[in-house]
């Protein structure tokens, strides 16, 4: 379940002890371009020789907003200033905040971003545009592991796209979370997708004990996108806040 929640620090805090574990989705709208300027003197020195490599001015705009938000939004739960938070890379580029048990990932799509958060559980999200011009079963083919494309072949064509789409945000915020991104192979774990089919990750082939350790959830975003949550561990509660920029 997803919770439609105001925008107050209150809401942040986790203790310890008794309390349903949670995790908390923050919601980012790319398309405001009056943030730009003031997010971008956020960033660190690296982010911002990232973000002048840009090609399209969009693309440019869409990741200083995103990483701008993500700034902000990991402030709030640390009590420090945005532009002050200094980030380590795993071997494949994934961001973590060094001796801290706040875990984190970003993902952005379109005009969204989402930045997911837990304490002491690796986490993964990730949201995609629901392209109808995609030939899955073409994609499938190439990507997905054995049982992923029997089962989607296995539906009606006019549940096919949904049926992909769900496979591939699951598989993606999977492996996000595991901080090996598309290095990691995609037909070494199955995950369900059915429509309608509960977020589950069903085997993973590299360690046939790893499945249990994990927890998958759909997120309902916005019509035209499709969206996916990653813990290691159990999560009883999902909290959605909505990133409203504090410059």
């Amino acid at each position: 379940m997803v919770d439609d929640l105001g925008w107050t620090v209150d809401s942040l805090r986790w203790t310890a002890g008794g309390r349903r574990q949670t995790a908390h989705v923050w919601f980012v709208d790319l398309s405001n371009e009056s943030t730009v300027n003031q997010c971008f003197k956020l960033l660190s020195s690296d982010e911002k020789e990232r973000a002048d490599r840009f090609r399209f001015e969009k693309d440019r705009q869409h990741f200083i907003i995103a990483r701008g938000a993500l700034r902000q939004v990991l402030s709030l739960y640390l009590s420090e200033k945005p532009n002050t938070l200094q980030f380590e890379y795993g071997e494949k580029g994934k961001p973590f905040l060094p001796k801290n048990p706040l875990q984190f990932n970003l993902s952005h799509a379109g005009e969204i971003a989402l930045i997911a958060l837990t304490k002491n559980h690796i986490i993964g999200i990730d949201v995609e545009v629901i392209n109808p011009k995609v030939e899955v079963e073409q994609v499938a083919q190439h990507f997905f592991a054995k049982g992923e494309i029997n089962r989607l072949m296995s539906l009606p064509k006019t549940q096919r796209h949904e049926a992909f789409f769900n496979c591939w945000t699951r598989k993606e915020a999977f492996i996000k979370a595991t901080g090996d991104g598309l290095s990691f192979p995609l037909d070494q774990f199955e995950v369900t997708l059915k429509p309608n089919e509960k977020a589950e990750l069903l085997v993973t082939y590299f360690d046939e004990n790893e499945y249990e350790k994990w927890s998958l959830f759909d997120l309902k975003i916005q019509e035209g996108y499709k969206a996916a949550l990653a813990v290691k561990g159990k999560i009883e509660e999902i909290k959605r806040m909505n990133w409203r920029p504090r410059l």
